[in-house]
This record gives C-alpha cells, sequence and structure tokens, in this order.
C-alpha cells in the first residue's frame, strides 16, 4: 500500500475513534454534515465556526486536533489562524486544556478560585546533577503532585547529607524535567520511573518555596464501550480505591494468552493505580503479535507472569510488560476501557508551617491519551 495513503487511512481511523469517544451521536452526524459541506466548498471560513459550535467545551478540542490532520496542505495557514483566533475570542467553555503526545496523559481542568501554581511560582529555574552514592542507593529526595492531582511535581523532603541536598536541592523546588523530558501532565509513577532509571540524573528545578497539600473528595470514570462504540458514565464513588465497571459480575471470564517480546507486543494500555484504574487494552496494531494472540481491545490485564495487575501503576505495568522475553497474560473480557475521569478535591498551598491558601477543584482528567506503547 502506498505510504500517503496508508498514512491517511490511519488518521481517518483516529479521527473516528476520538469522535465517537467525545462527541454524542447526533454531534458526530452534524459534524460529518459539515465536513461533507467542506469538501465540496473547500472554505475554512465555513468549516472553523461550525466545528465550534459543535464542539462547545476546551476538552473536546482534540477533535480540531486531530482533524488538522486531515485538512489539505494548502488550508493549513487558515485553519490555525482561525482557530486561534476563536480560542482567544473565548468561545468554548471555560476548561483549561493542555495537550502533549506524550504517551503519558492528558488533564483538562479549572478552579473556582484564579489562584494556580503558576501565580505563586517565579522563582529562577536551574539545572542539578546528582549521583547516586551507589547502584542501589537513592538520591535522597521524596516528590509530592503529578498529573494525577492536576498538579505540577514537587521537592517535598531533602535527606542531609544526600546527593539532593549536596546538590542544593530544596524542599518546595518544582521539579519541571528529568534529564531532558518534561514532567508536564506526567502522574508520579512515570516521574519515579525517570529518576530512578539511570546512575546519574539531571533535572530543571524552579524555586516556589511552598508544597501543596491534595485532599481527593469524590470522582467518577466514563468507560468506552468497545462493541457499542459509546461512552458509558459510572456513578461518583469515594476516591482511593480501584474504580471496576459498575453492571459486570466479579467472575467475569478469564483467559490466557502467551507473546514474545520481540520489542513489539502490538498493543496499548491506559490506567494504572494512581487514577484508581487497573490496567486495560485500548487499542491495538492491526495484524500484531497481540492481535494474532486473541488480545482484544477492553480486555482488563489481570495478571503478566504472576503479578496482580489490580492494583499497580501504568508505569510499573510497562515494565513487566516489556522486561521479560516471555509474557503470560490473564485477561478479563470486559469489553470496555476507560476513557475519562471526573474529580471533585481540595487542596491548599503550604509555606513552611503555614498554610497559604486553600483552592476547591473540579477537574477531568482526560484518558484518550493515556496510551503507552506496548
Amino acid at each position: 500500500m502506498d505510504y500517503g495513503v496508508s498514512r491517511r487511512h490511519t488518521a481517518v481511523e483516529r479521527f473516528n475513534e476520538v469522535c465517537r469517544e467525545l462527541l454524542t451521536e447526533p454531534e458526530r452526524r452534524g459534524l460529518y454534515k459539515l465536513l461533507n459541506d467542506y469538501y465540496k466548498r473547500r472554505s475554512v471560513e465555513r468549516l472553523i465556526p461550525g466545528l465550534f459550535k459543535v464542539i462547545r467545551e476546551e476538552n473536546r478540542m482534540e477533535v480540531i486536533h486531530v482533524l488538522r490532520r486531515l485538512v489539505p496542505v494548502a488550508h493549513l495557514q487558515e485553519f490555525d489562524r482561525q482557530t486561534r483566533q476563536r480560542q482567544a475570542r473565548g468561545q468554548l467553555k471555560t476548561f483549561f486544556w493542555e495537550e502533549e503526545d506524550d504517551g503519558i496523559g492528558t488533564t483538562v481542568s479549572f478552579s473556582s478560585e484564579s489562584e494556580s501554581e503558576e501565580d505563586w511560582e517565579r522563582g529562577e529555574i536551574r539545572d542539578v546533577t546528582l549521583l547516586r552514592d551507589g547502584a542501589t542507593q537513592g538520591l535522597g529526595f521524596s516528590i509530592r503532585g503529578g498529573s494525577e492531582h492536576a498538579l505540577g511535581v514537587y521537592v517535598s523532603e531533602v535527606i542531609p547529607d544526600s546527593p539532593a541536598d549536596r546538590g542544593g536541592l530544596e524542599v518546595g523546588d518544582r521539579i519541571l524535567a528529568v534529564d531532558g523530558v518534561s514532567l508536564k501532565d506526567k502522574p508520579s509513577s512515570i516521574v519515579e520511573r525517570l529518576l530512578t532509571r539511570e546512575p546519574e540524573v539531571t533535572m530543571t528545578l524552579k524555586w516556589t518555596g511552598h508544597l501543596p497539600k491534595w485532599r481527593l473528595v469524590k470522582e467518577k470514570t466514563a468507560w468506552f464501550d468497545h462493541e457499542r462504540k459509546t461512552v458509558v458514565c459510572g456513578e461518583f464513588e469515594k476516591c482511593g480505591s480501584v474504580h471496576y465497571i459498575k453492571g459486570l459480575d466479579m467472575d467475569v471470564p478469564e483467559r490466557r494468552v502467551t507473546l514474545v517480546n520481540n520489542g513489539v507486543l502490538g498493543m496499548n494500555i491506559r490506567g494504572g493505580s494512581e487514577f484508581c484504574l487497573g490496567i486495560y487494552v485500548s487499542s491495538l496494531d492491526p495484524g500484531g503479535q497481540a492481535e494474532s494472540q486473541g488480545v482484544k481491545v477492553g480486555d482488563q490485564i489481570a495478571d503478566v507472569n504472576g503479578v496482580n495487575f489490580d492494583d499497580v501503576t501504568h508505569a510499573k505495568a510497562i515494565e513487566v510488560l516489556t522486561s521479560q522475553d516471555h509474557i503470560i497474560i490473564t485477561l478479563r473480557d470486559v469489553g470496555r476501557y476507560p476513557a475519562f475521569k471526573e474529580v471533585y478535591g481540595k487542596y491548599s498551598w503550604t509555606k513552611g508551617n503555614l498554610r497559604s491558601g486553600s483552592t476547591f477543584t473540579y477537574f477531568i482528567m482526560a484518558l484518550n491519551q493515556l496510551n503507552s506503547k506496548c
């Protein structure tokens, strides 16, 4: 197959998948009608206003991002210009959206108060390189935060006379990057993995002088039903426990498949205990090893080589799946995977022993980009 044709086919499939996840059926019909008009008239001026009427909310901006890959090159400049103009006019509901296609996750959030992390952080940015005292020794500091809390990552404790202490780390430093990898929208489990993979670590830091104290209140998970191609919303639950799909018996049939780790298993996974979720298969490489061995989209991974996956972090799941030559996976055929979560919580900023401020927060954790390749 011609590479250009194959690439466009993949982009079309991705666009349809995002539309199914984020839009209702009437909204999809309206969008497809709008696109038919665009391909007949080739008018970006007619397309953009209609797109913003369909999307309405910032947490659906991925529809525009994936559609952009299907826009002719000659129209891209005008497409981008008009999109930016309408965003600047505030023509979408007041969500704060940041997208980074890093395979880890994306957070959509807004707060009832204007005060945010950025309001506090005006310190100088500096780079610090730390070398472990031994191969099995730590760096001597603890962290707090992560995208699972809609927060950055902060140094919360420094052990005296440790590499971190000798390197000048301070409680209240915000870690912006590790070895050149941005921590924007990274969950704490991925940050810990970045900090422990090499004997020498270089961090980009910003002094803030404060730490977040976070308390989750309640949350609910929305699941994408792969067979019906619809989003099924759950109910609000107390935070802190792993969320399962309501209405499914606990004795969902399980099966085992065996894969050989040749560098590519041919599947993407979502979830992790830091998101109060199990691990689910969200997509498969067509004709890939996982698909050929019977893995299905919507399978929950219950066990890998004897490691229980009901309560593992996203990073640990990747590590187990990619670190062994032969992999025996126990799967549950639930037919759904997590699409996004709605979370209510509270956090306060502390400065020394003082409580410096308190904010009530509601945020949507969009999991549609929480796809790590295995």
